[in-house]
């Protein structure tokens, strides 16, 4: 299912998807298939109608599928990861032992995250990115919806979450594997 909808998803109660098509295009922040066995996604534009306590809407939009089946947790570091989406930018991170890197898309210009760091869950989250170019990014994310899912025994913290970084607005998620074990460089 498209992130997007996922996103609509943990805001809503009583939502129903009627119809998703073009998912998967492509973007930046996602592309590829170097996804383990198990594991699918993908990042790019998708459409959907939706069904949300008896009204029916049309949403498109950049949009994530993630499926991923397994007998037992391939991540065993604590880790926080985020991804976030925008008009024309787009980020997929990650930090875990007291180290962090990702890639990063503005105006379709796509860098390297050398250095991601990020503080700890709060309703106002901070974090910052440096490029490849050696430029520094701060930015803020604002907790939308918090939620847990539980997986092979423990929970994974999930967060939906609007944010601004580099004078850019951007949607998406922060979530946090073991967040009482994780090194945060930020607070």
């Amino acid at each position: 299912m498209p992130a997007i909808v996922v996103v609509v998803a943990a805001a809503v109660a009583a939502l129903a998807v009627v119809a998703v098509s073009r998912p998967g295009a492509g973007s930046a922040a996602g592309r590829g298939s170097g996804s383990p066995a198990g594991r699918f996604e993908r990042t790019g534009e998708i459409e959907a109608i939706i069904d949300i306590d008896g009204r029916r809407g049309a949403i498109s939009g950049i949009g994530k599928a993630h499926e991923q089946t397994q007998t037992a947790p391939r991540f065993t570091v604590p880790f926080t990861y985020a991804m976030l989406w925008g008009p024309s930018a787009a980020m997929v991170a990650l930090s875990a032992n007291g180290r962090g890197r990702g890639i990063c898309d503005v105006a379709g210009a796509e860098q390297q995250i050398t250095e991601f760091a990020v503080a700890p869950w709060s309703e106002q989250r901070r974090f910052a990115a440096t490029l490849a170019d050696g430029r520094k990014l701060d930015g803020v994310a604002r907790t939308v919806h918090h939620y847990r899912v539980p997986v092979f025994g423990q929970q994974w913290q999930g967060h939906v979450v609007a944010a601004e970084i580099g004078g850019e607005r951007l949607v998406g998620m922060i979530n946090d594997w073991r967040p009482e074990k994780q090194i945060y460089r930020l607070n």
